[in-house]
């Protein structure tokens, strides 16, 4: 809240047309204004993401999606011959169930972002191919260090029983 309060303070600074005093002998009047306008519409279509994300993270809270994606992690590993006991795998399931549907879901937000907001003030040298090609190695990347780091806690976890919040 206090963040959002921040950001709204400085989202009413970038109307500001003049430069300032202290930046003049640094930076033109052409381009302190091209700046504040794109400072403007990253600050205008992050409240917009932020709101989605806020309602989407009540959503996720008010229906249960968390212990139903746990659950469907379950499924999957019966379905592939693993049993209830293999909570690390079931963890690692889990996870990367949630991450991908968050990818998937943040999409829309992310290629609006890049190629509408970060094109139009002529930051965007990325082509589309070059888009899912990067989100498909943050997603690699992700699990390859990732599921050894969530087993490793999932191992603690499993050691330290009911106190395992003494060792974390």
């Amino acid at each position: 809240l206090f963040n959002t309060y921040l950001d709204f303070r400085q989202h009413k600074l970038f109307k500001q047309k003049k430069v300032p005093s202290a930046l003049s002998s640094f930076v033109s009047q052409e381009e302190f204004t091209k700046s504040q306008e794109y400072n403007y519409a990253k600050s205008s279509f992050g409240f917009i993401e932020g709101t989605f994300s806020f309602v989407l993270d009540l959503i996720t809270l008010w229906y249960g999606i968390l212990p139903l994606i746990w659950d469907w992690s379950l499924d999957l590993i019966q379905m592939a011959g693993f049993t209830e006991e293999n909570e690390i795998i079931r963890s690692l399931v889990y996870c990367f169930i949630s991450l991908y549907a968050r990818t998937l879901i943040g999409m829309p937000f992310s290629l609006y972002s890049t190629f509408v907001v970060e094109q139009k003030f002529g930051f965007n040298k990325q082509t589309i191919g070059g888009y899912f090609l990067d989100h498909l190695k943050v997603l690699g990347i992700s699990c390859i260090l990732g599921g050894p780091i969530i087993s490793g806690l999932i191992v603690l976890i499993e050691w330290g029983g009911e106190l395992f919040w003494l060792y974390v």
